[in-house]
């Protein structure tokens, strides 16, 4: 492999790990409000790769982000639907550099996945993907104590292999109400996807409903390739989050429309109370009441079939044995 024009970068994590990579253009797989990520490798076993999230240094030595970079990297929950953190690396407590290391996710973005599919077949494949992204936020609303993630939107949603759903970028997810390097008295998240109460900046008021929001809207550009949000300014969008309610689109059906209507309630109390009773609905609305949970299994329609058809082979064998 080349090196020249690479500066190869060493890391050891809070664990103790070894991590290296290029700092380069060509180990660059994405970049952010807060840092570049490149790809990376544990330094003992180099065929293992993760990805390594780099704080930009103009933001390195903010106490505020140094906490935010060490809160993320400390989410150390397993779940198929979740990235999978690694610990983190600094050189100094108080001073930049810091790095973030995760699991290597090798995917697209979910927008993208979606635009790539069959639209004849979009609804179901959306509301399969989205199910798998509830499983997800069911495990961190259920942690003790509960995380939020506060930035839910499709470019922190990546599919690996056209079907393996992962929910990404925790970078400002809080635990138990505590907000974790953002300003006070400002609206924090991404305002397209960002409920009332949280582009406000009403933090004592962010809870599972808030994240069932981001995700009513998500479904709902996937769906339609629209944001109905987005466009103008800030308070042009902060506007339309708190007095608009989702226009019809006829991309969704009926009764799913109706679904992400009420999880995009401007009332909280009006919303989807979990993530659990959100996936539920989703299923109702699109045939899949039988579904298993954790959006892997069969509906009862397709498993019905499927028990014929292995009848069906079983006669055939008989008689071909008897014959």
């Amino acid at each position: 492999m080349p090196v020249q024009n690479m500066q190869r970068v060493n890391l050891i994590s809070n664990k103790g790990e070894k991590f290296s990579y290029y700092h380069c253009d060509e180990f660059r797989i994405g970049s952010g409000a807060m840092g570049e990520v490149f790809k990376g490798w544990y330094t003992d076993y180099p065929e293992q790769k993760v990805a390594i999230k780099k704080v930009y240094n103009r933001h390195a030595e903010n106490p505020q982000i140094r906490n935010r970079a060490r809160h993320e990297a400390s989410l150390l929950i397993y779940h198929p639907n979740l990235i999978k953190m690694i610990g983190y690396s600094e050189f100094d407590r108080n001073r930049g550099p810091i790095y973030i290391i995760s699991e290597l996710i090798r995917g697209e973005t979910i927008d993208r996945c979606v635009r790539e599919s069959d639209p004849s077949m979009r609804v179901a494949v959306v509301s399969g993907m989205m199910c798998s992204v509830l499983d997800a936020l069911h495990c961190l609303h259920t942690q003790n104590p509960p995380v939020w993630h506060r930035d839910l939107k499709p470019s922190n949603i990546m599919v690996e292999n056209g079907r393996g759903v992962k929910v990404m970028d925790l970078g400002i997810a809080t635990s138990d109400g505590i907000s974790l390097g953002t300003l006070e008295g400002r609206g924090f998240g991404t305002y397209p996807y960002a409920p009332p109460e949280q582009i406000t900046g009403q933090r004592g008021l962010i809870n599972a409903t808030s994240d069932i929001y981001s995700i009513g809207v998500t479904f709902y550009e996937l769906l339609t390739g629209v944001n109905p949000f987005s466009g103008g300014s800030d308070v042009d969008i902060m506007e339309k989050q708190i007095m608009m309610s989702l226009p019809y689109n006829s991309a969704i059906p009926r009764p799913l429309f109706r679904v992400l209507l009420k999880a995009t309630a401007k009332k909280q109390s009006d919303r989807y109370q979990s993530a659990v009773s959100f996936k539920e609905a989703v299923m109702r609305a699109t045939g899949n009441a039988g579904r298993q949970s954790g959006g892997g299994g069969l509906s009862l329609g397709l498993l019905y079939l499927v028990i014929g058809a292995l009848a069906l082979l079983i006669i055939l064998i008989i008689i071909l044995i008897i014959i």
